[in-house]
């Protein structure tokens, strides 16, 4: 059983963002991007590859917005901290983020890639 990659990450980083210390204003993570939202996580679903049984591969692009640069780099540090911590939680093995890339937009944007190795078969997410 392939588990919902897209959904599970969405709800894993909604989790760490609103568990930090740091006074935080409201994050948005989402696979679909708000307008109105000043902060945002937007999680995007790039596909994967079957390994041996019962491993695969997911590969997410990941845009991060904020209303200035310094925080959205802070904050795609955070989204790049809570990925590498989801290794070894099932149904995630292993979790390779990228460094963030600064783009140019309107809205000062950082973009990340992922690729998590999971387990096929537990969907405890």
């Amino acid at each position: 059983m392939m588990p919902n990659i897209l959904d599970a990450t969405v709800a894993y980083l909604d989790d760490c963002l609103h568990g930090l210390d740091e006074q935080l204003p409201p994050i948005w993570v989402t696979a679909a991007k708000a307008d109105k939202e000043s902060y945002q996580v937007v999680i995007r679903d790039d596909g994967g590859e079957l390994l041996e049984y019962p491993r695969a591969t997911a590969h997410l692009g990941i845009n991060i917005y904020a209303p200035t640069e310094s925080e959205a780099d802070l904050l795609a540090n955070y989204v790049r901290w809570a990925l590498s911590e989801w290794a070894d939680a099932r149904p995630v093995l292993l979790a390779t983020p990228s460094l963030p890339h600064q783009i140019a937009d309107i809205t000062p944007r950082r973009y990340l890639t992922a690729e998590l190795t999971i387990l096929l078969g537990k969907t405890n997410i």
